[in-house]
């Protein structure tokens, strides 16, 4: 784009004046002529002269009785209440199906951990013997630390089983 055209764009104007007005040294003017029809004014007059409709318009919407009555934030609350309680079910049976049971059962956690590291009968009984007597408020904290096995080796009520605890540290332990 020229600098004339870009002038031309924002409304001015370079015109060439006679001799009698030019400034001495200069035979060009630059001239701003406001034009109305490039205003962004110009879009909001047929709006304006039409306020009546507008403000007639906006009447019907106006209502004499109260917004909220309390029927309707009784219905809303209900209608919320069912939305909340019917995703509480579905997060449930998702999890329930897919194998995971929302519950915090410290007996239920140990067997799922011996279910997962496939021990067997005698193997269940002698992690679930170490953690009553190594007075452990979770057994299943036996599948954390090897060094509980260690020292359950040495208690005098596990005398002979030396051999099961030893092979069983280094199944779940390696």
């Amino acid at each position: 784009m020229s600098n004339d055209e870009y002038l031309r764009d924002t409304g001015f104007q370079l015109t060439k004046l006679p001799c009698s007005e030019r400034a001495p040294g200069s035979s060009f003017v630059l001239r701003h002529s406001f034009d109305i029809r490039h205003s962004s004014f110009v879009i909001f007059l047929p709006l304006l002269a039409q306020m009546d409709k507008w403000r007639e318009m906006g009447r019907n919407f106006q209502s004499d009785r109260p917004t909220h009555s309390p029927a309707l934030v009784v219905a809303c609350l209900s209608v919320l209440a069912v939305v909340v309680v019917s995703l509480w079910l579905l997060v449930r049976l998702m999890n329930r199906q897919e194998g995971r049971r929302l519950s915090n059962d410290p007996r239920q956690l140990f067997r799922s951990l011996c279910r997962a590291h496939q021990l067997n009968r005698a193997d269940r009984r002698l992690v679930a013997q170490i953690g009553r007597l190594r007075q452990l408020a979770q057994p299943a904290s036996l599948f954390l630390e090897p060094d509980q096995f260690d020292a359950a080796a040495e208690l005098p009520a596990l005398h002979g089983q030396e051999a099961a605890i030893k092979r069983l540290r280094n199944r779940l332990f390696g």
